[in-house]
């Protein structure tokens, strides 16, 4: 059903695709609700953003749509140009939707709606690594796209990790690729340590950011519903189910396609970790379902037909309904 159709006509897929997104939303375009976010200090730049929006609850719900509706596009093109879906499929845009609309607390202006655009640029240049010859650059960018990501979400710090394992998947050898990811990190920290300094706020910034490191814990799963706890187990089976498939299938692929994949899977063990850094709600890590979101799609573009990956995938978007919809009643 879903396989078959998204081998299918190009445009009839993005059009539904956008209806999806679209029913899947309504309830938040409706009544839309101004999600709460803990521990505002690890949230920067979002903050900026948050402020000026605060207001007006219906333009920040339609914001975030918007920014949906982009990333959804940018990251099916995103696997497409880098060879990990077929170039007709808009497969890749459906998972997204699915996995960034699994609940009310994802259908809303939170963090993650505007980091995902930047984090989505900086995988696919972490992509492209292994086929440059001169990385330099390219490295510095990665890193500094991961510099700016955690000044909106500061666990995402940890995205420096994600760096070093990038480099040692490909394999850069040279010292100086590895000091040039660790400067290209700290730059952005460099001239927001110079605003503090300025301003007089440098200490208390200081304490605030060691703080950070003391708030350890078990993330806030928010299973306020069995819909939620079946949308959750049932994202999790497809997942090591496409998970399998794909290593199952790309033994014999090219050695950079290989790569690609293990970056992916990296992306979803980095973010597993992450979630022990702050009590976040897992509805609201775009790091984990990134990466799970990369995984399922590749799966569904290698698959000429699977009656599970159809009906697991007709099961979810029922799920979803059922959850997002409850919230008119």
């Amino acid at each position: 059903m879903f396989i078959r159709f998204f081998r299918s006509s190009f445009f009839v897929q993005y059009a539904f695709v956008f209806v999806i997104a679209l029913v899947l939303w309504i309830p938040a375009l409706i009544n839309p609700q101004t999600l709460v976010f803990e521990n505002t200090e690890n949230t920067m730049l979002f903050n900026v953003f948050d402020r000026l929006l605060s207001q007006i609850p219906r333009i920040r719900t339609i914001v975030a749509f918007v920014f949906l509706l982009t990333q959804l596009f940018f990251f099916n093109l995103i696997l497409q140009s880098n060879n990990l879906i077929t170039k007709n499929s808009s497969a890749a845009a459906f998972v997204f939707v699915l996995l960034f609309s699994l609940a009310p607390l994802q259908t809303g202006f939170y963090p993650f709606v505007m980091i995902n655009p930047l984090l989505l640029i900086m995988l696919h240049s972490a992509f492209v690594l292994y086929e440059l010859e001169d990385i330099e650059f390219p490295v510095f960018k990665v890193s500094l796209l991961a510099s700016v990501i955690s000044l909106f979400y500061f666990p995402a710090i940890l995205l420096l990790c994600y760096i070093w394992i990038v480099l040692f998947i490909i394999r850069a050898s040279s010292s100086r690729i590895w000091i040039i990811s660790l400067i290209g990190f700290l730059c952005p920290y460099f001239f927001i340590a110079s605003y503090f300094y300025l301003t007089d706020q440098l200490t208390s910034q200081i304490d605030l950011f060691l703080d950070s490191f003391d708030r350890f814990g078990l993330p806030a799963f928010n299973f306020f519903s069995w819909s939620v706890i079946a949308v959750i187990t049932l994202i999790l089976i497809l997942f090591f189910y496409a998970l399998n498939i794909v290593y199952s299938t790309n033994s014999d692929k090219k050695i950079n396609l290989r790569k690609k994949i293990a970056l992916a899977i990296s992306m979803f063990i980095m973010a597993i970790s992450m979630f022990f850094f702050t009590q976040t709600p897992v509805a609201q890590n775009s790091f984990l379902f990134v990466g799970m979101a990369i995984i399922i799609s590749i799966a569904m573009s290698q698959l000429n037909k699977s009656r599970f990956m159809n009906i697991a995938l007709f099961v979810l978007l029922i799920l979803l309904l059922i959850n997002n919809y409850q919230t008119l009643f």
